[in-house]
């Protein structure tokens, strides 16, 4: 009976002292995995179009980006570069101009970092002076725009940890077509050449159009309401492209907000379209105008105060 015992009271030691073994051991196990990992996401937002989009004015304004929550893609340089002081000013090249020192774009990511919190990549590929027919297959600025986003894309992939999240591009363009004979279904089509290169050969989720800013002088209200109606209709007909920035049109029937050209949007009017087209493209996102989604917008608002925009 002792020897019962023994071998009993020895089993169950034996048992215990695996049990604790096997807690260590999972434990420790737990500890020396690694930690999970950071993902670096950046939302890639193509802003494309003519001169107001490139930014014809001289006047300049300040926006408050914090460090690391936005930078430019530099074609020439093959490099990014960030923009936290607002300095987003695109590059000259055979298919698009730069700044002359305020953009609409400045604006509209700086609004969008802060009422989103998510961090963006930008690309700036906008020439003045420019018809829709190049932004067409195998246009000047159609080819440019798959030369600079392959570049971009090549950048990011091979030099930084950054992972790109969301995909759309802003465009304003339509001054030459209204000057010239396009007409509405070709301006639809070429348009949309531009749209399902983004959208089929990009992952694009959508575009935002943005109406024209027409110079004050002109009375051609035929020519302006076809370009304008066109770009109606694309929005309607297309589920991925959104109608980002009507009121832009009646700025460039008021010379308080042109530069002297007479043609320009100046620095107020471009903050104006730019704030406008942001908060319907957040909109659309599901931002709505306070209602802000997911811990990081929140924690970034809390450290970043920035007032009403």
């Amino acid at each position: 009976m002792k020897k019962i015992l023994v071998i009993i009271s020895i089993s169950l030691i034996i048992i215990l002292s695996l049990s604790i073994y096997m807690a260590i051991s999972r434990d420790k196990s737990q500890n020396d995995s690694p930690a999970e990992e950071i993902i670096d996401k950046y939302d890639l937002i193509l802003f494309s179009g003519q001169s107001n989009m490139v930014g014809s004015t001289p006047e300049t304004y300040d926006v408050d980006i914090p460090l690391g929550y936005a930078y430019e893609y530099k074609y020439l340089s093959n490099s990014l570069s960030n923009v936290s002081g607002g300095n987003l000013s695109g590059e000259d090249t055979a298919f698009s101009h730069t700044s002359l020192g305020g953009s609409m774009v400045k604006r509209f990511v700086a609004n969008y970092v802060h009422k989103t919190g998510r961090k963006v990549i930008v690309l700036h590929i906008a020439k003045g002076g420019t018809a829709i027919v190049e932004w067409a297959k195998n246009g000047v600025v159609y080819n440019g725009i798959i030369e600079k986003t392959n570049a971009c894309l090549d950048y990011i992939e091979n030099n930084t940890d950054f992972v790109i999240d969301k995909k759309f591009y802003v465009f304003h363009q339509g001054c030459s077509d209204v000057s010239s004979t396009t007409t509405k279904d070709e301006y639809k089509e070429r348009f949309l050449d531009f749209h399902n290169l983004m959208i089929d050969s990009y992952g694009f989720d959508f575009g935002a159009l943005m109406q024209s800013a027409q110079a004050y002088y002109w009375t051609d209200y035929a020519r302006i309401n076809l370009i304008a109606d066109a770009k109606n209709e694309l929005a309607e007909e297309n589920s991925d492209i959104i109608m980002g920035c009507q009121i832009s049109m009646k700025y460039g029937f008021d010379q308080n907000y042109l530069i002297e050209d007479g043609v320009h949007l100046n620095a107020e009017a471009l903050q104006i379209v730019g704030a406008d087209c942001c908060q319907n493209v957040v909109n659309y996102l599901g931002y709505g105008n306070n209602d802000l989604k997911g811990v990081d917008p929140i924690e970034y608002l809390g450290k970043y105060p920035v007032g009403e925009y």
